[in-house]
């Protein structure tokens, strides 16, 4: 065992790192073989970060091995992105294995670079000649989920896409992050035994996981190096 101190509400608060006689690419595998067992349907929500590129291409092996292909892909695109990020989602979007959700809608996210607007405007209509990189012929560009938020347009899409369809949709979210994110993919479950997820609707049956939880950045590179996988070329710089 080897304890991760941190402070939390002026609170001494203990996490401790339990290892098992298995890698954690093991075990997630095993872990996305249990969500295909668990859901007729799984969705993978990418960034074009290091660590929901490890989902795409984990997920994408389990679902060529169990015949369930292609594999349904989403990006939220908030219009302000790095050209490498827009190259990697492109690479994913555009995979002969993948059913694409690009979702390059109109949104709003809390603008924290100015005093004099609340909102930054992702894929305004009204402002199409100040967008940052240009809509893809494939993206979905109509909002049509009934929220604007960025936060919330996950479980909405979701909900609206796969209606009265039992879903799961993965993400790359890692414990080792923040202290808020030890809590609260280790706490409670979310799905029978499954902590480490979140409920989108219980009654729909459709939820968000997490099957990278415990992994280290280090286990990321490592994943990527080993398998030669397509990544982010901003991580070089």
């Amino acid at each position: 065992m080897n304890g991760t101190r941190f402070g939390l509400r002026r609170q001494r608060r203990f996490f401790v790192r339990i290892y098992k006689n298995q890698t954690v690419y093991d075990a997630t595998i095993a872990r996305l073989n249990w969500i295909y067992d668990e859901f007729p349907n799984v969705v993978v929500s990418v960034s074009g970060g290091k660590d929901s590129t490890v989902v795409f291409e984990m997920t994408l092996e389990v679902a060529r091995e169990r015949g369930r292909l292609p594999l349904n892909v989403m990006w939220i695109d908030q219009e302000g992105e790095w050209e490498s990020t827009v190259e990697q989602n492109r690479y994913m979007m555009y995979h002969p294995d993948v059913k694409p959700y690009w979702m390059q809608i109109p949104m709003v996210l809390f603008n924290a670079t100015s005093v004099h607007g609340h909102w930054l405007r992702c894929w305004d209509p009204t402002q199409q000649d100040l967008w940052i990189h240009e809509q893809d012929p494939i993206s979905y560009k109509e909002n049509i989920y009934g929220t604007d938020r960025f936060a919330a347009l996950f479980g909405a899409i979701i909900m609206k896409e796969f209606r009265g369809i039992p879903t799961a949709c993965l993400g790359g979210v890692r414990a080792e992050e923040s202290p808020t994110r030890v809590v609260s993919l280790t706490y409670a479950a979310t799905y029978k035994w499954v902590t480490w997820g979140k409920q989108y609707s219980v009654k729909e049956r459709q939820y968000a996981f997490y099957p990278i939880y415990d992994w280290s950045y280090t286990d990321i590179w490592k994943a990527i190096h080993d398998h030669q996988w397509r990544y982010n070329t901003l991580y070089d710089m």
